[in-house]
């Protein structure tokens, strides 16, 4: 049965295995009924997408010969799978992030077909799933070569305004503090809980009173 790890523990398994050929598609712009919004809701988003595949193998031979063969995958043919794929969730289907995390994970290995795979990372962000900041994301990491997987939870440039510093006039004006938070070995069902987790941060934020940054962590 697969087991769940901490992020670098399983970058640094695929690191082991010397793989060093990638297929990445970057940024996939798509609207999804998955996740919840910034307010809590599920409703369909906007969401960017990048997917990294590491190759099995060298595609040295299609490099070769200039010519698509078994040895990689069209990132043209991917992104297209991907994206037909999202927008064929039904309204009634409401994904849950890693769900959708998975689903990507299938349509990878479809496309992929007779190439062997070494592992795929998907990264889904949503851009306006976040009230303070300028978004929410989940990283799933799989390898195919080892039973382990990764599933991290993101937040990005959180700004609360926080009682920060040691001088008198800091102690009494609040300033702004952008906060970037990465919780690792997240949970199945738990990937739609960026929401939350913001709300604790802000609030921690608001009645907080800290000599230096690191008092705040």
């Amino acid at each position: 049965m697969a087991q769940i790890v901490r992020y670098h523990i399983w970058e640094s398994q695929l690191a082991n295995q010397d793989i060093t050929d990638k297929i990445v598609v970057r940024n996939l712009q798509a609207a999804a009924n998955a996740g919840i919004d910034a307010w809590g809701r599920k409703r369909e988003q906007p969401i960017l997408v990048t997917v990294s595949v590491s190759l099995g193998q060298s595609f040295s031979s299609a490099a070769i010969a200039d010519s698509l063969d078994n040895s990689t995958i069209h990132y043209g043919i991917l992104s297209k799978k991907i994206r037909s794929a999202i927008n064929s969730i039904p309204p009634q289907d409401h994904l849950q992030t890693d769900a959708l995390a998975m689903l990507i994970d299938d349509e990878v290995r479809q496309v992929a077909g007779k190439t062997p795979l070494a592992s795929t990372e998907v990264d889904i962000f949503y851009p306006k799933a976040s009230r303070y900041g300028d978004g929410a994301g989940f990283r799933y990491s799989i390898s195919y070569l080892h039973a382990p997987f990764s599933m991290v939870l993101y937040l990005q440039n959180l700004r609360v305004d926080c009682i920060i510093g040691i001088n008198s006039n800091e102690k009494i004006q609040k300033q702004p503090v952008v906060v970037n938070l990465w919780v690792d070995a997240v949970r199945s069902g738990r990937a739609d809980d960026y929401t939350r987790i913001e709300s604790v941060v802000v609030e921690v934020g608001i009645f907080s009173e800290c000599k230096t940054e690191t008092d705040c962590v």
